[in-house]
């Protein structure tokens, strides 16, 4: 039986696609390890600062200043130890930074909203202690001045 020119120009073009398809697995095979990886070294991170191996900190100098993450107090003390875990995770510090910067933003807001209302407790609390008898006064005194409950100590 002869072979048909169709017919081998089917199989190459199936042959094409098939082999089209196994790169292109190949491809998300290799995606989705490296994204377990990655995966996996963030878990790594979160552990280690959850045990104070790595910390987040603003520098105090410059309030302006970019957090970074920095050494904790239960970081190794031997340097080989600490590049060794250094490039255990180097391929999530990026990511890390990003949540940090993003959980460092949020907590600012949340913070300067809290100010704000403490401010404004602060500003009713001394316009009502021009009414207050000698008594109140005292009692927001020691308050002021102890952190106790009025008429404690």
């Amino acid at each position: 039986m002869p072979i048909s020119l169709r017919t081998s120009t089917k199989q190459r073009e199936i042959d094409f696609l098939v082999a089209q398809s196994q790169k292109r697995l190949e491809s998300v095979q290799e995606d989705l390890s490296i994204a377990e990886i990655l995966a996996l070294t963030l878990k790594e991170c979160m552990d280690l600062l959850e045990k104070v191996v790595l910390v987040w900190i603003r520098p105090k100098q410059d309030e302006t200043a970019r957090p970074r993450l920095a050494w904790g107090p239960n970081a190794p003390q031997d340097v080989k130890e600490r590049q060794e875990l250094l490039e255990r995770i180097r391929p999530a510090l990026p990511r890390l930074e990003q949540l940090g910067l993003a959980i460092t933003r949020t907590v600012d807001q949340v913070l300067s909203q809290e100010r704000r209302k403490l401010a404004r407790d602060a500003a009713l609390v001394a316009d009502l202690r021009d009414d207050w008898d000698d008594g109140q006064k005292a009692a927001l005194e020691r308050i002021q001045r102890e952190g106790g409950e009025p008429g404690m100590g």
